[in-house]
Formats: structure tokens, sequence, C-alpha cells
């Protein structure tokens, strides 16, 4: 079964999913790093809240309703991507350099935001340095649309549900190995360097780890290639084209125009639907709401936490540094909880089973 039709085709799914999430650990570092230290922790709320929130909405619905039923689903993955990735190398290789004359431009514009109160300076700050903003939004949505939309979709597509149990649990421990590896690659570059500091250093290494996301994407368009090729026939592209693969031309790919006409016979649900749907079912409701609180927690722990660490941090480079080491702790935590849980699990059923077992014989005795 090793070499079976099921591990053969989690090899390229393996590598797409370790290569997403090597990126996003680098992306994460780097955002928090230039963030961090060129605005003051107390702008990441103002970035997530009105910088991610509403450009993650609005790319979904874009995702959804425009790329979805104009895009091939064979090249839908490396449409998704293409973006992200040009925006970093523009911000690495042209726009990082001439950040302190693109927000000197700015600056007269945007003088009236001093007479803002002290509580909104990370607001000011944000605002000020919008380039550097720019990037935090662009990094910070690698990860719910690469990871969480774009490699699942391509999963389901090729995966059945029997595969699917057996592949999916193995995805999530090297997801973590992407963090574990990530962190220490990052530490690699920064001392390759020479640790310098100042914009310079962290100019260098924002360039090297950005051309390593460059050949990560090869690498992640490659594994994609194959498994268009080898695993994903015509019958199993994703659903908004399935309704339309019984024409004539069974080997060859939707046009666009008959791609968006697939897209239309299958209804959409509105927001206002889910919201119905939540209303209607207590139990999503209460996942829902379990799920966003977490979120909202681990933020707010973040901000505190990636202010404290700002102290210890010299510039963004270092603080990029501090950062990995932290993500590579973190990845190698989850990978022994994760490898040890079904044995913790296991043996708390047991001694549940053996203290059932003990009433049921006390209250016979």
């Amino acid at each position: 079964m090793l070499f079976g039709p099921a591990w053969r085709k989690a090899i390229p799914l393996s590598v797409l999913f370790f290569s997403a999430t090597f990126i996003f650990t680098m992306l994460q570092s780097l955002k928090d790093g230039i963030v961090v230290i060129e605005m003051g922790a107390d702008a990441l709320p103002f970035l997530t809240t009105l910088g991610t929130l509403p450009a993650s909405l609005a790319y979904f619905n874009f995702y959804r309703f425009t790329l979805v039923p104009l895009v091939p689903p064979r090249h839908l993955y490396i449409a998704t991507a293409a973006p992200f990735l040009a925006f970093y190398a523009l911000f690495a290789f042209v726009l990082y350099p001439l950040a302190p004359a693109l927000h000197g431009c700015s600056a007269q514009w945007l003088s009236w935001l001093a007479v803002l109160p002290q509580g909104l300076a990370g607001l000011v700050a944000a605002v000020q340095k919008w380039l550097f903003s720019l990037f935090y939004v662009a990094g910070d949505l690698w990860g719910p649309v690469m990871i969480t939309l774009a490699f699942w979709t391509v999963a389901d597509e090729v995966c059945t549900m029997e595969e699917a149990k057996v592949l999916y649990p193995q995805l999530g421990l090297l997801a973590n190995l992407g963090l574990v590896g990530s962190g220490k690659f990052i530490k690699a570059v920064y001392r390759a360097v020479g640790g310098r500091s100042g914009p310079d250093g962290m100019g260098a290494v924002l360039q090297v780890l950005v051309l390593c996301m460059l050949l990560m994407a090869g690498v992640m368009f490659a594994c994609k290639a194959l498994i268009n090729r080898r695993y994903l026939k015509p019958g199993r592209l994703s659903t908004d084209y399935r309704n339309k693969q019984h024409s004539s031309t069974p080997h060859t790919e939707l046009q666009p125009a008959a791609a968006a006409a697939a897209a239309g016979n299958k209804p959409k649900a509105s927001w206002q639907e889910a919201r119905a749907v939540l209303d209607r079912n207590p139990k999503a409701a209460e996942l829902t709401t379990w799920v966003v609180s977490f979120g909202v927690a681990l933020r707010l722990f973040e901000y505190a936490f990636k202010a404290q660490l700002r102290l210890a941090a010299a510039d963004s480079a270092a603080y990029c540094c501090a950062l990995a080491d932290l993500q590579s702790a973190i990845g190698l935590g989850t990978l022994v909880l994760m490898t040890s849980s079904k044995l913790i699990f296991k043996q708390l059923l047991q001694q549940q089973q053996h203290q059932q077992l003990q009433l049921q014989l006390q209250l016979q005795a």
C-alpha cells in the first residue's frame, strides 16, 4: 500500500503543501518584522481590521464570482498564486528600496493625520507608511488564499473520500515540517548576509527570501502540472465545471465562455443564506462562534507578544530571525503533539472505559 495509487498521488500533493507552507512562514516573519519595527506593534490591530479583513472578503468574492468562471480549473491554482508572487517580487526589488522616497512624497498629503488622538497612533503610522501596509496585507492573504482555499481545492479534486481519510492527516504533519524548515532557513539567510543592521540588512534578507519564494513557487507549479496531467481527469474537475463535462470533447478544457455558463448553472449561496443556515443549525452557530472567538483571542495575544518581542530586536532583520526561531519551535512542538495525540487519546479512552466498567461492577454488587 506504501507505493499504491493513493501514496503516489500524495507525493506531488505533499510537495505542493510543503512549498506553500514554507512560503507562508517566510511571509509571516517578513511582514511582521517590517511592520513592527517601522510602525510599532500598535499598527497591527488596524492593519488586520481595516486591511486584511476587507481585503480577504473582497478577494474571496473576486475568486468566487470572477476568477472561477473565467479561468479553466487546471490553471486556477497558478492564476491565484501568480499575482501575489508578482507583488512580492516587485516589493522586494523595486518598492522597498524606494520606500523612503515614496513615503516622503506622500507625507505632505497626509499631514492632517497629526491632529488625530494618540490612541490612533497605530492607524496614523499604517497610513503614513502605506507601502509597508500593502505588503503586510498581501502577505497576510497568502495563508487563507493559497493554503486554506487553493491547496485544499486541488486536494479535494484529486482525492477520493477514502484517500482523504488516509492522506489529509499526513499532510497536516507536513505543514509543520514547513514551519520548522523555513524558520531554520530564515536564520541561515540572516547569517549569510553578514547580520547587517538597518535597512540594508533587511533589504538583503528580503530579496534573498523572495527569490527563494519564487523558486518554491516554481516547484509548486511543476507539481500542479504533474497533478493536472496524471490525476486531474476531465471528470474530476472542480464542481463549477462538472455539470458541463458531458460534451463531445472529454479530453479538452472548457473555454472561458463555457466555463462561465457552467458556473452560472449552479446557484451560489449568499451571505444571507449562510446566516440562515447558522440560525437553523445551533451546532454550526456554536462552532462558528468558537472559531471566531479563538481567532480574536489569538490575535490579541499575538499583538501583545510581538510588542514585547520588539524590545529584544535591534532591527527588522533581527526581528525576523526571532520570529523564525519561534515558528520553528511551534512547528516542532505541534509535530510532537500531533504524533503523540493518537496514543494520548487512546490511553484516555481506555481509562474512561475502565472507570465505566468499575462503576458497573459496583452497581451490580
